[in-house]
């Protein structure tokens, strides 16, 4: 009898809400690490992932949808804030733990877990710069992206409110052209990238270019660039080579130079292994790992 009272009060109390979809995915990522710094051992870095996305769509045909990452790290555990959105012909609101559109500018890196060798010049786009709001909207190949702190009390984004940021891509066959900008409201200091990319064949070819310029006049502006070359073998193997310059510092008279080379063999399933080898600033570092996707 209570078995049948509760059936019917879930039935009474999930009436009217629409249904939505459910779906778990991760990945998983483990393997040896060398840091290259002196005096340490070789270690085991083990990373697990999962990722928990609802979706549905309202009467009138407007998608909306949430997740949520369940992360550990080396057996550290966290969960990372949620996002939400909504989207549809007007294009997509997302709300939450999300990124600065001038993050969508980048370089590859290599390595299963990555060997830093686009660190220093992805420093450049400003570390403090945030968002929490962010819309794009997509037409014919072009892709516009804005993204703002509004004000939150999350640790994110709690000292950035009014920050800004701004990517526009356009994709014309094999060839992809993308421009960002980002205003740090609090400083007033402001990053610009632009990235070019193209296809041949089995060979992909990127090159990035990044420029923080700061308010205060003491302080030097820099810039920094990055080119990458990746090569698909087969329909298993793909190699990726990587090399970036960047200023650094208040005087920006010493550059942070980094190369790398890089592989990944898919196993099928969603099973590949992966590894790399790199020098970054005088140092060098190597990976070897298993990267895992479910």
């Amino acid at each position: 009898m209570k078995k049948v009272l509760f059936a019917t009060t879930a039935l009474i109390a999930t009436a009217g809400v629409a249904s939505a979809d459910i779906s778990l995915t991760g990945g998983a990522i483990v393997g040896f690490k060398s840091s290259g710094a002196t005096n340490t051992d070789v270690t085991l870095h083990q990373e697990l992932d999962f990722n928990i996305v609802a979706s549905g769509e309202s009467d009138n045909g407007i998608s909306f949808g949430a997740s949520m990452d369940i992360d550990t790290d080396n057996g550290a555990s966290s969960t990372s804030d949620g996002e939400m959105f909504i989207s549809g012909a007007f294009g997509k609101l997302s709300f939450g733990n999300v990124d600065s559109a001038l993050d969508n500018i980048g370089l590859a890196d290599v390595g299963f877990d990555g060997l830093d060798v686009d660190n220093g010049l992805e420093a450049l786009r400003g570390s403090a710069m945030g968002a929490d709001v962010v819309y794009s909207y997509s037409i014919e190949g072009l892709t516009l992206t804005l993204s703002t702190v509004v004000g939150s009390s999350s640790v994110k984004n709690a000292a950035g409110e009014g920050d800004f940021g701004m990517h526009v891509a356009y994709k014309a066959g094999d060839l992809g052209i993308e421009v960002g900008y980002a205003d740090d409201d609090s400083t007033g200091d402001t990053s610009t990238g632009l990235e070019l990319s193209y296809k041949m064949g089995a060979v992909s070819l990127g090159a990035t270019f990044i420029q923080q310029d700061f308010k205060a006049a003491a302080t030097r502006d820099l810039s920094g660039y990055g080119i990458s070359v990746g090569y698909a073998v087969n329909d298993a193997l793909s190699l990726t080579a990587v090399m970036a310059s960047s200023e650094r510092g208040a005087a920006g008279t010493a550059d942070l130079d980094a190369s790398g080379i890089g592989f990944s063999y898919s196993m099928g399933g969603g099973l590949s292994v992966q590894g790399g080898v790199s020098e970054v600033d005088n140092v060098d570092k190597w990976d070897l790992g298993l990267a895992m996707s479910f």
